[in-house]
């Protein structure tokens, strides 16, 4: 997720658009497990304003760090949807989405 013209080397975890402020529409939300917590929000408006060079490096990893130990989840909803196939069709069932795994599935 790296922003266009951004001096990190690999992008920000929580791109600018976010930030734990009320973000752009929820169409473009980037920040779905809408994380606010105050001391990364903080950690972030500091850096946004650090030189580019190994410190602003240094403070971008200590909030990616910071992120991660939140374990912040993203809300998913598991499609309902009918697994139909032939006959002759020996249908398997992708455990992580509910459709078939073509990997798998065969003819009788």
């Amino acid at each position: 997720m790296r922003e266009p013209n951004s001096p990190e080397p690999l992008g920000e975890t929580i791109p600018r658009s976010s930030r734990g402020r009320p973000g752009p529409p929820p169409s473009r939300n980037v920040n779905w497990p809408q994380l606010n917590v105050a001391a990364i929000n903080n950690a972030m408006k500091t850096a946004a304003v650090t030189s580019v060079g190994p410190g602003r490096s240094k403070a971008w990893t200590a909030i990616n760090h910071s992120i991660a130990e939140q374990a912040p989840g993203i809300p998913f909803i598991w499609p309902s949807s009918a697994a139909v196939q032939s006959k002759n069709v020996v249908g398997v069932l992708n455990g992580y989405c509910t459709t078939h795994d073509i990997s798998f599935t065969s003819l009788r």
